[in-house]
C-alpha cells in the first residue's frame, strides 16, 4: 500500500516485471511526470488493491518473466483524460475503453464486458495470447482480475431462453441444481420467481448466464461432484435482496458486500470484486462446500469455478465428512465405468485400485 512509481521506475508483482513509461495525451503530446501509486479505494468495481495511474503507463512484461498469458481479464476505473493501450507491441490511443470495444490489437481481441463509457468503472477482456501489455490513463485505475474465458462450470451447455422454476431440477457440467423459494428482505418467502438461461452480460462475463428472478438456485456439490473447494462465482445484482446458504448456514442481505469477511457455514466468505448494489462481480470462497443456494431478486450468475475437495479424492463421494457405506455404494454404482468423481486414482477407470483406497480411509 502506498508504493509510489515514476517514470523509469520498475518493480515485479507475482513474478511479473513491471515497468513505467511515459504517457501520450489526446491530442497527441508526451508527458514525462507522472506517476502511479497502490492505492484501496474500496470502488464499486473493486475491494481489493488497484494501481493508480496518473499521466504515466505500467508495461507489463508477460514473455521475459512468467511467460505469454492467455485470455486476461482487468477491472479498471477510468475518471478523466485520455487511455493508452499497446498490446504486443502494437498501440491505440482512444478517449473511453468503450471506444476499442470489440477491436483486435497485437492479435488480441478486446471486449468490454461492463462499464468503459467514461467516469466510470467496470472490466475488460483480452482474448488472445499476449506478450507483453502497456496500460496508461490520465486518471485512472487497473486491477488484474485473472483468466477470462476459464469458467472451469460455465453455463454453456445450457439453453439461451430456457426457464426453470421452483422445484425444477437441472444439470449442468455434472453439478446438479435445484430451484427453492426466495426470501425477501421482510422475510416473507416466495415460490412464484423463476431462473432463465440469458446471455446479456449481466454477471461481468461472457456466454450464458442464470438469471435468477425471486428464486434461489441451490448447488448440490455434494451429491454431484463431491464437495467443493476454492469456489467461486461472477453475478450481478440490480434490485432486491440477495439469498446466500453454505452448508446449511442461510444468509438473508441488501447487496453481495454485506457478506464481505463473513463466515457462512464454515467457509470464509470474500467479494473480490463489486457487491455494492446495481453492478456486476465476483465472489471467493475458502473452506469445503457441500451444498450452495444463491438467490436475487433481480440478479444473475455465471462462471462458477471450483475444485473438487481433497476429501472427495480420498473415498469421501457423497462430501459428508467421512468415508462410509453410502460412498461404497456410490463407488460400486459406478464400477468399470469412466467416472472422474470415483476414479481416485486418475487411471482413467474405476476398479479394484480405487476400492482399496476408498478401503483404506474408512472411517
Amino acid at each position: 500500500m502506498s508504493s509510489t512509481f515514476n517514470v523509469a521506475d520498475i518493480t515485479v508483482t507475482n513474478g511479473m516485471r513491471v515497468d513505467f513509461n511515459c504517457f501520450m495525451t489526446l491530442p497527441p503530446s508526451l508527458v514525462c511526470s507522472g506517476y502511479a501509486y497502490v492505492d484501496n479505494p474500496s470502488t464499486p468495481c473493486s475491494s481489493n488493491k488497484v494501481l493508480m495511474l496518473k499521466d504515466i503507463t505500467a508495461n507489463f512484461d508477460f514473455a521475459g518473466t512468467i511467460g505469454p498469458q492467455t485470455d486476461l481479464v482487468m477491472d479498471f476505473g477510468e475518471y478523466g483524460g485520455n487511455i493508452n493501450l499497446a498490446i504486443n507491441g502494437v498501440p491505440a490511443n482512444f478517449h473511453n475503453f468503450i471506444d476499442i470495444h470489440g477491436a483486435v490489437i497485437g492479435g488480441v481481441t478486446v471486449n468490454v464486458i461492463s462499464g468503459g463509457y467514461g467516469n466510470d468503472c467496470g472490466t475488460v477482456e483480452f482474448l488472445g495470447t499476449i506478450q507483453g501489455m502497456r496500460i496508461g490513463g490520465r486518471d485512472m485505475w487497473i486491477d488484474g482480475a485473472g483468466i477470462s474465458s476459464a469458467c472451469e462450470y460455465g453455463y454453456g451447455d445450457t439453453y439461451l431462453g430456457d426457464i426453470e422454476i421452483v422445484g425444477d431440477i437441472f444439470s449442468s457440467q455434472d453439478i446438479q441444481y435445484e430451484m427453492l423459494d426466495f426470501q425477501w428482505s421482510n422475510l416473507n418467502w416466495t415460490s412464484g420467481g423463476f431462473l432463465q438461461v440469458m446471455n446479456v452480460g449481466a454477471a461481468c462475463s461472457t456466454g450464458n448466464e442464470l438469471w435468477t428472478n425471486n428464486i434461489n438456485l441451490a448447488f448440490n456439490f455434494a451429491g454431484s461432484t463431491g464437495a467443493m473447494e476454492n469456489v467461486g462465482w461472477s453475478f450481478g445484482e440490480y434490485g432486491g435482496n440477495i439469498n446466500i446458504e453454505i452448508n446449511g448456514d442461510f444468509r438473508n442481505v441488501d447487496n453481495y458486500i454485506d457478506l464481505h469477511g463473513s463466515m457462512i457455514g464454515g467457509v470464509l466468505f470474500e467479494v473480490t470484486s463489486g457487491g455494492y448494489g446495481n453492478d456486476c462481480g465476483t465472489v471467493e470462497l475458502t473452506g469445503i462446500v457441500d451444498r450452495l443456494v444463491v438467490g436475487g431478486q433481480e440478479h444473475s450468475i455465471d462462471c462458477l469455478v471450483g475444485d473438487v475437495a481433497l476429501a472427495a479424492a480420498t473415498g469421501d463421494l457423497d462430501g459428508d465428512g467421512a468415508v462410509t457405506g453410502a460412498d461404497l455404494a456410490l463407488l460400486l454404482g459406478r464400477w468399470m465405468t469412466s467416472d472422474p468423481d470415483a476414479d481416485l486414482d486418475k487411471n482413467g477407470f474405476v476398479d479394484g485400485a480405487d476400492l482399496a483406497m476408498l478401503l483404506g480411509n474408512w472411517n
